[in-house]
């Protein structure tokens, strides 16, 4: 389903909240990933829970300075879930480069079902459009996420 100009606002934001939803469970979902996987440190695993409870919450802005802080340190869901904010425009513009680019960070550095989201995303975006957001992943990781368009 989806929502066009025939959707209210409490639609399309239970779509936003769906969305939200299904990009995060099938980020998990498809393989069995062990706690040392997931989890680098006791440390990031409370960070990585802060960041997630401040998104559900709609506390954006939390969420994404949690995320950044850990995407830095290469922990690839919170990569994936900055791609989450990108998609639904969460604390930032909605973009599908940087979504497709922090899914493809994320897929890159083993999060289970991130590639997927990034596939998803690519289809609707341009072969152009597709190339830019890959050279800018290339970037971001090349520079030791320093260079990420923060």
């Amino acid at each position: 389903m989806t929502c066009s100009s025939y959707c209210n606002s409490s639609e399309k934001s239970n779509m936003n909240l769906i969305t939200l939803i299904l990009a995060t469970v099938l980020s998990l979902a498809f393989t069995q990933v062990t706690a040392q996987d997931y989890i680098h440190t006791q440390v990031t695993a409370q960070d990585y829970m802060k960041g997630y409870g401040a998104l559900v919450a709609g506390d954006y802005a939390t969420a994404l300075k949690v995320y950044k802080h850990l995407a830095e340190q290469g922990h690839p869901y919170a990569q994936n879930d900055l791609g989450v904010l990108h998609l639904n425009g969460y604390g930032v513009l909605k973009d599908n480069l940087r979504t497709h680019m922090w899914y493809n960070i994320a897929s890159a550095n083993g999060a289970v079902g991130s590639g997927h989201n990034r596939d998803l995303i690519a289809a609707v975006m341009t072969p152009a459009g597709i190339e830019k957001a890959m050279a800018m992943a290339r970037e971001c990781m090349n520079s030791n996420y320093k260079k990420c368009g923060w």
